[in-house]
C-alpha cells in the first residue's frame, strides 16, 4: 500500500491570457487554453495518490486540485483525476520492486536475450480512466468555446514489455472525448468531438 498527498500555495501578480493550458494524455489535441487574464491571482493546489498491489495486480488513482483566486471575479478550480489497474501477466510481484518509498523498475523473472533462446522478459497489460473538469471557466468568457473545451475524459488501454531491467517497450491506446467539438485553436479544422491516438515509446536506461 501507498499513499500521498501534497499541498502548495502561491501568488501571480498577472495570469496573461494562454497562461493556464492543457493537452491531452496523448500529447495530442490542445483542448483547454484561457483567454482572460486574471491579475494577483492566489493559487492554491494539492493531490492525493494511492496504491495498492497484490501480487501481480496494481491499482493506482490520483487526484489534483488547482485553485485561482484572482483580485476580482470568482475564484475558479481545476479538478482532475484517473484512476487505472495494470497487471504483469507474467507473474512478477509489483511489491518486489517497492523499496524506500520508490516505485523500482521491474525486473523479469527472465530475461529476453534472443529469439529462440529461453526467457520472454515481462509482459504488462494496463487500463486507465481520466477526467478533467475545468467548468469553473465560463465558455465565451474564459476560454474560446469554439477551440477549446473544459470538460474531458479519456480512456488508455497500454501494453508494455520489459526484456529486461534496463529496456521497455511502451504501446497505448488512447480515446480522447471533449464536451463539444472544438479545433484545438487550429485555424481552418474541421471541429471534432474526439481524439483516437496511439502512442509508441522505448526506453534504455544505461
Amino acid at each position: 500500500l501507498h499513499v500521498g498527498a501534497d499541498y502548495n500555495t502561491g501568488k501571480d501578480n498577472v495570469f496573461a491570457a494562454g497562461d493556464i493550458k492543457f493537452r491531452t494524455n496523448a500529447r495530442g489535441t490542445e483542448f483547454f487554453k484561457t483567454s482572460a487574464a486574471y491579475t494577483g491571482a492566489d493559487l492554491k493546489r494539492y493531490n492525493f495518490e494511492a496504491l495498492a498491489s497484490y501480487g501481480p495486480v496494481k491499482f493506482q488513482s490520483e487526484y489534483a486540485n488547482y485553485k485561482v483566486e484572482p483580485t476580482t471575479g470568482s475564484s475558479k478550480e481545476i479538478k482532475a483525476w484517473y484512476a487505472g489497474v495494470n497487471w504483469l501477466i507474467t507473474g512478477e510481484k509489483y511489491s518486489d520492486f517497492y523499496k524506500d518509498g520508490v516505485m523500482d523498475r521491474i525486473r523479469p523473472k527472465n530475461d529476453f536475450v534472443t529469439f529462440g533462446a529461453p526467457g520472454y522478459g515481462a509482459w504488462e497489460v494496463g487500463a486507465r480512466y481520466s477526467k478533467f473538469d475545468a467548468k469553473d471557466f465560463v465558455a465565451g468568457t474564459d476560454f474560446s468555446s469554439a477551440s477549446y473545451s473544459n470538460d474531458v475524459n479519456s480512456w488508455t488501454a497500454g501494453l508494455k514489455w520489459i526484456p529486461n531491467p534496463n529496456t521497455r517497450f511502451m504501446l497505448d491506446y488512447i480515446k480522447t472525448n471533449f464536451n463539444q467539438a472544438i479545433t484545438g485553436g487550429a485555424a481552418g479544422l474541421t471541429p471534432y468531438s474526439n481524439e483516437k491516438a496511439m502512442n509508441f515509446r522505448a526506453q534504455f536506461d544505461f
